[in-house]
C-alpha cells in the first residue's frame, strides 16, 4: 500500500459493531469453516451496512481464490463505487479482469491506479501482465522496468518482475537480455513457486541460443524442482540430448516421457522425434 494511500480501515470508520463483530468473526474462522458459511456470514454483515468496504473486498478475494471471477468482479467494483480511489480494490478488480481475459479492461483500470499512486509498485505488475496479453509489449517493458526500479520491490514480486520482462525480450528475439532476467528471477526467490517455470523458460531461452548442454540442465532443474507436473521435461530434454548426438541417452528420455503421458505416443510430433531418434541408433 502506499504511503499516499487512504488506509482501508478509514473507509469503515462508521461500521455498526453488530456488522463489524460478525466480519470480524467470519475472518477468525475462515480457515475452519466452508466457503459457504464464510460468505453466508459476509452477506449478512453486508446486509447491515452495505458501505462495507473492506468487506466487499475480502469477500471478491474469497470469491477470486476459488475461481468465482464474475463474483469476485461485481464484489471489487461494488467496493469501488464507495470510493473509486480503493487502492486495494483497484489492484484486485485489475488482477481479476485479467484472469477473465477481459484485458483492455484490466489495463484501463490498472493504468489509473499506477497513476493516481505511483509509488504503488506492486500495481505494475498485474498492469504488465495485461499489457502484454493485450499485445502492448513495449508498455509492458516499461511499466516491468519502473518495477524494478524500486529498490524497496519484494522479493517474490521481483521474481515476477524479472520473468514478465523476461517473456517481453523473448517476444524480441532478445535471448541473452531473456536469459539474464530469468536468472535473475531465480537468484531472487529460488524456492519460489514459478521457479520450475522459469528453469523451464530458461531451458527454452537456451535451445533458442544454440546452447543444448546449458539446455539439458535446465531442462533438468525444472523437472528437478517441479516434479510430476512437469513431464514435458522428458520430451524437451529428449530433443536437447539428441541435438547434442547423444541418441541413446535422448532415446531413454524419449521414453520417460511416454512413461509419464502415455496419451502421447500417437502424437505426430512425438512419433516423429522418437523415430528419428531410434533411426539415429541404427547408423
Amino acid at each position: 500500500m502506499p504511503s499516499t494511500a487512504k488506509d482501508p480501515a478509514s473507509f469503515d470508520e462508521k461500521v455498526p459493531p453488530e456488522a463489524k463483530a460478525i466480519f470480524e468473526g467470519a475472518l477468525q474462522s475462515a480457515k475452519t469453516r466452508s466457503m459457504g458459511s464464510t460468505i453466508s456470514d459476509l452477506t449478512k454483515a453486508l446486509s447491515l451496512y452495505p458501505q462495507y468496504m473492506r468487506l466487499l473486498n475480502y469477500l471478491g478475494l474469497q470469491y477470486f481464490n476459488n475461481e468465482r471471477y464474475d463474483e469476485a468482479s461485481a464484489a471489487f467494483i461494488q467496493a469501488l463505487t464507495i470510493s473509486h480511489k480503493y487502492p486495494t480494490g483497484l489492484i484486485n478488480l485489475g488482477s481479476t479482469l485479467n484472469r477473465q481475459g477481459k484485458y483492455n479492461q484490466a489495463v484501463v483500470v490498472l493504468n489509473y491506479l499506477v497513476n493516481s499512486y505511483p509509488d504503488f509498485t506492486i500495481a505494475r505488475l498485474p498492469l504488465a501482465d495485461a499489457l502484454t496479453r493485450a499485445q502492448q509489449w513495449d508498455e509492458a517493458g516499461e511499466q516491468l522496468r519502473m518495477a524494478l526500479a524500486d529498490k524497496n520491490l519484494g522479493d517474490s514480486p521481483r521474481a515476477e518482475a524479472h520473468l514478465l520482462l523476461s517473456r517481453v525480450l523473448v517476444r524480441e528475439e532478445r535471448y541473452i537480455g531473456a536469459r539474464a532476467e530469468i536468472e535473475k528471477a531465480i537468484a531472487a526467490k529460488p524456492d519460489g513457486p514459478n521457479v520450475p517455470e522459469a528453469w523451464l523458460m530458461l531451458a527454452n531461452v537456451l535451445v533458442q541460443m544454440k546452447k543444448p548442454e546449458e539446455a539439458e540442465q535446465a531442462f533438468i532443474s525444472a523437472y528437478q524442482k517441479g516434479g510430476s507436473v512437469w513431464p514435458s521435461y522428458s520430451f524437451n530434454s529428449a530433443c536437447s540430448i539428441g541435438d547434442m548426438q547423444k541418441f541413446e541417452e535422448s532415446l531413454r528420455a524419449y521414453d520417460k516421457y511416454l512413461a509419464d503421458v502415455p496419451g502421447s505416443a500417437g502424437l505426430p510430433q512425438f512419433k516423429e522425434a522418437y523415430e528419428k531418434t531410434k533411426a539415429a541408433l541404427k547408423k
